[in-house]
């Protein structure tokens, strides 16, 4: 485990992640580590956010290969995630159009709750499997996209604008590749779950 941990920065670990995700889900980490470059953060936090979320999925992966994690460890991980991006989907969509604002949620606070939600279940699933460091890096990762203000200046900054549709865009493919079905226009954003949220392989 350690010399995968220490392989997730360099070549090899993003071999890894390109071999077991969908190509959806690298374009999705692509444009996270553009919103990250380009939020004015220095360029050594911004590695650090990155070079953390690697890490964190890399873990992940291998505790599900090995066996040591098994999908009811997962759901609760899984139910906070959806309910987190689930909501930023609708949340794009409603906020397209002037005046750029979500009427159901203006302020971000209940997207800033339920990114709350997400690390709460990301720290338990992983903190009998990882160092407290990396647990509370993993925290500042989530933070950082679970944050009011920084979520206004994605949704709305016209410099972020073609990274935030490319993230929507690939979140959308995985959803719809896991049975989820999504309807919208720009009025009346409309999200429909599978049967099971969380459906058992």
């Amino acid at each position: 485990m350690r010399l995968a941990e220490r392989a997730v920065t360099n070549d090899l670990g993003k071999r890894m992640l390109r071999k077991y995700a969908a190509p959806e889900a690298l374009t999705l980490v692509e444009a996270l580590r553009a919103l990250v470059r380009g939020d004015g953060l220095p360029r050594r936090r911004a590695q650090q956010l990155e070079d953390t979320a690697l890490r964190l999925a890399v873990r992940i992966t291998l505790l599900v290969q090995q066996r040591v994690l098994i999908w009811d460890d997962l759901r609760p991980v899984i139910r906070s995630a959806d309910a987190w991006l689930l909501d930023l989907l609708r949340k794009h969509v409603v906020t397209r159009a002037p005046p750029h604002t979500d009427p159901a949620d203006p302020a971000h606070e209940r997207l800033a709750s339920e990114a709350a939600a997400f690390e709460r279940e990301l720290a338990a699933l992983i903190g009998g499997h990882a160092t407290p460091k990396l647990v509370e890096a993993g925290r500042a990762v989530v933070g950082f996209f679970g944050d009011a203000a920084r979520m206004q200046r994605f949704l709305t900054a016209p410099r972020h604008a073609d990274t935030v549709e490319a993230l929507v865009t690939s979140l959308r493919a995985l959803y719809v590749m896991a049975g989820y079905e999504i309807r919208d226009d720009a009025l009346t954003p409309e999200i429909s779950t599978p049967s099971m949220a969380t459906p058992s392989r």
